[in-house]
């Protein structure tokens, strides 16, 4: 799927975190950049730029915030993007491939594509099958949060709750390379919940739960993310979800930093 590089740093404030559908996104409006100083000064800029701002703007309403992914937990094509926006799907096409060249770099591929098919004439009759695809479909993943939300209302304290998990926590890792956290991350995601799980995946589900806790010191490891990580797994062991990693990005970083109070007292 497509996710924009660090949502969270440039795209996200306090307000917006709170609000799953948000009805407007904080954007930067600043005009200096390389990258918008690249994607600007092509031929077609100012049109790949507008189209951009579209990207943004669906992917401020998507959950995870910042990925480009449905409600059913598959991820955007350029075709589907079109006929949400309004916008032609051959600018669509030009701008995702735009914005993942090096000079710009606002965009990463993480997991799969799905297939692009081409846009037929008729978009409406299009729009009324997608729509009604993801409502059905949509409605187990909201099933999953909904059970994830009810067991969240639990004290902090509660959040470990079995041997077996704080057996298998390492010492807290103390180390500030990030590199090294985000392995030891990216190694427990593939061991215990998805094989598609990449370096980019970790590094965006560590960012998170470290940027909710900006004043920890030290850091937020990457043992603790995957602790957290399996037990919100364990929590929904009989609810199907689509998306695994999405669940993960949703539901693991609100957890900090409270946390890590229990993490850390009991892995002392």
């Amino acid at each position: 799927m497509y996710v924009i590089k660090q949502w969270a740093k440039h795209f996200e404030n306090n307000r917006s975190r709170e609000v799953q559908k948000p009805s407007w996104v904080a954007q930067p409006n600043s005009h200096d950049t390389s990258g918008y100083r690249a994607l600007v000064s092509r031929p077609d800029g100012p049109a790949l730029y507008g189209v951009w701002c579209v990207l943004v703007q669906i992917a401020s309403r998507c959950r995870p915030h910042g990925c480009l992914v449905k409600e059913n937990g598959t991820p955007h094509t350029a075709e589907s993007i079109a006929l949400r926006s309004g916008m032609p799907v051959e600018l669509v096409t030009k701008c995702l491939e735009t914005i993942q060249l090096p000079e710009i770099d606002w965009v990463e591929i993480q997991g799969e594509l799905v297939e692009q098919k081409p846009v037929r004439k008729h978009r409406g009759a299009q729009e009324g099958a997608v729509g009604a695809q993801e409502g059905a479909v949509g409605a187990q993943v909201a099933r999953a949060q909904q059970t994830d939300r009810q067991t969240d209302r639990h004290n902090s304290n509660n959040l470990l709750s079995t041997a077996e998990i704080l057996s298998s926590a390492a010492v807290v890792v103390k180390s500030n390379n990030q590199d090294h956290e985000t392995k030891i991350l990216l190694e427990s995601l593939v061991a215990q919940h998805d094989s598609l799980a990449t370096i980019q995946t970790a590094q965006s589900l560590l960012d998170a739960c470290r940027e909710n806790s900006p004043s920890v010191d030290p850091p937020v490891s990457g043992a603790e993310v995957a602790l957290v990580c399996h037990e919100k797994r364990s929590r929904n062991k009989g609810t199907k979800i689509d998306n695994p990693l999405g669940f993960l990005l949703i539901t693991v970083p609100p957890c900090f930093p409270q946390v890590l109070q229990t993490l850390r007292r009991k892995t002392q």
